[in-house]
């Protein structure tokens, strides 16, 4: 939620929508019904965190690209 606010605050749309719609459209809902499958309730249940993971990652690739096109820049030292 955070790095989505980044985003936004910064004026980057495309990012800000990416990745809270990436962790439930496609990896929090497909991976639900994958897991409850295999592991019934527990695997519905550890669908969850492993999607905020996902998403924690995709995150971090961003903001990391980001910070670098802005050092590149010379926004940052």
């Amino acid at each position: 939620m955070a790095t989505a606010s980044f985003f936004q605050g910064i004026g980057k749309p495309v990012q800000a929508l990416a990745i809270p719609s990436i962790r439930q459209a496609v990896v929090l809902i497909p991976l639900t019904l994958l897991l409850s499958q295999t592991f019934g309730f527990n695997g519905a249940l550890l669908a969850a965190p492993v999607a905020d993971v996902v998403s924690f990652l995709l995150s971090l690739v961003l903001v990391l690209r980001e910070f670098r096109r802005w050092k590149k820049q010379g926004w940052l030292s």
